[in-house]
């Protein structure tokens, strides 16, 4: 597979999955492609330009060719994250339950650890998942703000 060093979300790097997966390169290139394929989606639920074609591909070609795709339970994984991004839009629009909607946004961060988890057990997951953690940046002011604004902008 031809995965670069491509930030993934904030500042998160190929190289920075590398290391959560020393053993295993092909966990860092299937977690890149499945945040690929998790902004493509979002991108199409938001309406927001972006290369559907190319996030399409990825989704229904390449990611179940992955040879970790069913090893790691990858469908389920992106089911659960399916289902806590849209709890969370309901919660957005709606305006409540915005810090049960701020942690379901995280679901990437679930998907590395359960990963991390079936390839390197549990014992270096329960040692590794609060750095993982740690990687989430979005700041919840700036997440508060942004909803607030969103609902400003609904009501126009």
């Amino acid at each position: 597979m031809d995965i670069d060093d491509t930030v993934v979300t904030g500042d998160i790097e190929r190289s920075d999955l590398l290391e959560f997966f020393p053993d295993h390169p092909q966990a860092a290139d299937l977690l890149i492609l499945i945040w690929d394929v998790i902004q493509a989606w979002d991108d199409a639920y938001d309406n927001d330009p972006a290369d559907h074609h190319d996030g399409y591909t990825k989704a229904v070609v390449r990611l179940p060719c992955h040879p970790l795709y069913s090893a790691c339970s990858v469908p389920f994984l992106l089911a659960q994250c399916y289902y806590d991004w849209m709890s969370a839009n309901q919660f957005e629009e709606k305006m409540e339950a915005l810090e049960k909607a701020y942690m379901l946004r995280a679901g990437y961060f679930r998907i590395i650890i359960s990963i991390m988890h079936m390839l390197r057990g549990p014992e270096v997951t329960v040692i590794e998942a609060p750095t993982i953690w740690r990687m989430y940046i979005e700041d919840w002011n700036d997440y508060v703000k942004e909803m607030k604004d969103n609902a400003k902008n609904r009501t126009k």
